[in-house]
């Protein structure tokens, strides 16, 4: 988000909704003047460690210490850092020192997933995770994490997410439904709700 030409323009409108406001990212832009500049607008970081040393296997060489210094750099700003990890073939042996380095930074979660086989990872196949041993590792993690619902609805009833052409939809896993354009948030956000969200009972 902060390569967009109008990032920090945008978050000056941010305030003007009753949002909570949580920006997604790999933490490589994100240095202490950022961070400062962040602390103003945003209530949480999320940054994405796709492992320790495999990390920089998907992600680029030195990517993994941009992310880390990134995550300092936040938490010395008083901005509350959580972490999301894909399970991919390389990481699978890296989560019990995950668990404990995310724990002693005393991030306020860890969400672990298994990614769907879609876009980069279709042409690279080598790092598709086996699926019985994938299972495994969600056992892994701690907090709430950015899709924990409340009363009686299923994933995130608070949550929505606007794409980079400025169209909001449920989620990332739902772009291609997308229920409004952001220069409207609220007439999205009532579309959303009106069509996605689901108690349990509906969802079975």
């Amino acid at each position: 988000p902060l390569l967009h030409a109008g990032f920090w323009e945008l978050l000056e409108v941010l305030p003007s909704y009753e949002l909570r406001i949580v920006l997604l990212s790999n933490g490589t832009l994100i240095g202490k003047n950022e961070a400062k500049k962040l602390s103003e607008y945003v209530h949480e970081v999320q940054v994405s460690i796709d492992g320790i040393r495999a990390h920089d296997l998907l992600r680029g060489q030195g990517t993994y210490e941009k992310a880390m210094s990134g995550i300092l750099a936040l938490q010395s700003s008083d901005i509350p850092v959580s972490i999301a990890t894909m399970v991919h073939k390389y990481n699978a042996s890296e989560f019990d020192e995950m668990q404990k380095l995310f724990s002693d930074l005393k991030v306020v979660s860890w969400s672990v997933d298994v990614p769907c086989t879609a876009g980069n990872l279709k042409d690279n196949p080598d790092c598709t995770p086996d699926p019985e041993e994938a299972v495994q590792l969600l056992k892994y993690g701690f907090g709430a994490g950015a899709h924990e619902s409340t009363g009686g609805y299923t994933c995130g009833s608070h949550l929505c997410s606007v794409s980079p052409d400025g169209s909001v939809c449920k989620c990332g896993f739902f772009e291609d439904e997308p229920v409004g354009n952001v220069c409207d948030l609220r007439a999205a956000w009532a579309e959303l709700s009106s069509k996605y969200l689901w108690t349990l009972d509906k969802l079975e």
